[in-house]
């Protein structure tokens, strides 16, 4: 990862920062490495509340652009969006959930699968 340009934002506690990522021959990289590398690139920064936005890839380019914003308190990282908040969380395994399948929810997705 590249960084382009960085700015601290003091009105939103926050830096924001715009990135390229090269990626020739390979798999465009996931959401969880772009953070894990955003907040690698950024002293004292934490994976939770470094937020990866307005990506963009162009198709057979290998190269990736996208925003980053670490937020230096949790407090001030919940003014994002509930969905992007709940992007950035770690998935839960498709085990872990069927664990928690209730019969209800289990005949519907049964009979959704049809």
């Amino acid at each position: 990862m590249e960084i382009i340009d960085r700015k601290d934002n003091p009105l939103l506690n926050r830096v924001e920062m715009r990135f390229v990522w090269n990626h020739e021959g390979k798999a465009t990289p996931t959401r969880k490495e772009m953070v894990e590398a955003a907040s690698k690139s950024e002293p004292n920064a934490k994976k939770e509340l470094t937020y990866i936005k307005d990506v963009r890839t162009v198709f057979g380019k290998g190269r990736t652009e996208g925003t980053a914003l670490i937020y230096s308190s949790a407090e001030s990282a919940s003014m994002e969006p509930g969905y992007v908040s709940a992007r950035h969380k770690d998935p839960v395994s498709y085990t872990h959930l069927r664990a928690h399948e209730t019969l209800r929810y289990l005949v519907c997705r049964l009979l959704l699968e049809k």
